[in-house]
């Protein structure tokens, strides 16, 4: 399990071309407010709700490759490595997916706490 997340996280980073460190969430530069009905997202709430049901290895391969082409190929790489690795984690892979959520209506401030932590760490 562990090494095939890796390969996908390798393939995915390499279309990334630009590590955007201004932003320490990628869902918060793609997503809009919940309130801000005119605003126009990167990644639509369709696509959104497709992401957050992604699972395996080769649709969240597909997935994060889509993002990235639609951030520009850009992207806080710390937090794509982080997002890839624990998105369907057995015991982490929920929240993770929650506090995108959270971060993609920019409310990750009130996103809840616990779930994958912002330092990946080998499992022994």
């Amino acid at each position: 399990y562990e090494l095939l997340r890796v390969a996908v996280l390798a393939s995915v980073l390499a279309h990334v071309r630009t590590d955007d460190t201004s932003t320490k969430n990628i869902a918060d530069g793609i997503g809009k407010h919940a309130c801000d009905k005119d605003a126009t997202a990167v990644l639509s709430e369709f696509r959104l709700r497709r992401l957050l049901t992604t699972k395996g290895d080769d649709d969240i391969l597909i997935a994060f490759r889509r993002l990235v082409a639609l951030m520009g190929n850009t992207a806080n790489i710390a937090d794509l490595a982080t997002n890839i690795l624990y998105w369907d984690h057995p015991e982490t892979g929920d929240s993770t997916r929650v506090k995108f959520a959270f971060h993609y209506w920019k409310a990750g401030d009130a996103a809840p706490a616990g779930g994958a932590s912002a330092t990946i760490s080998p499992t022994p």
